[in-house]
């Protein structure tokens, strides 16, 4: 196996053990969310950086994703109707935000919490904002080379 499959399957492996410990603190009953002080006032808190987390680890391109050159020799992500994969890879957060209340309605037959889903949704834009502040520090950290 090389090293980029090997790093795919470690991403593939990150994304469901998160997704696994997300659904289990999401669904778990209000007695042990209680305990855990996930309920109460750290609440928010507890899902903006739960989402924040989420935004991070699904923001890296996936296993699917092939790179090519463009015209001028940059690598893109390949493209699905138009739209980048970054793009629907961007929209798995949110997805799983709304998922993972639309099962607690399911489950608990509780109201649908759309706060719960705005507060899910500002630590996805935070964190992929903070990984663009990251990348870009990165970038002006290497000298470029001016050949």
């Amino acid at each position: 196996m090389n090293s980029q499959t090997n790093k795919n399957l470690r991403l593939r492996l990150v994304r469901v053990l998160w997704l696994i410990v997300l659904t289990s603190f999401s669904l778990a009953p209000w007695i042990v969310k209680s305990r855990l002080g996930i309920n109460g006032p750290r609440h928010n808190l507890w899902h903006f950086a739960a989402f924040f987390v989420t935004a991070l680890i699904f923001s890296k391109p996936g296993p699917f994703d092939r790179q090519t050159l463009n015209g001028k020799g940059n690598p893109v992500l390949c493209q699905w109707s138009g739209v980048s994969s970054r793009v629907l890879w961007a929209l798995v957060p949110p997805l799983v935000a709304i998922s993972l209340e639309a099962l607690e309605v399911i489950f608990y037959h509780n109201r649908f919490e759309w706060r719960d889903v705005g507060v899910d949704c500002v630590g996805i834009a935070a964190g992929l904002v903070s990984l663009a502040i990251w990348q870009n520090l990165l970038l002006e950290a290497i000298p470029a080379n001016d050949t």
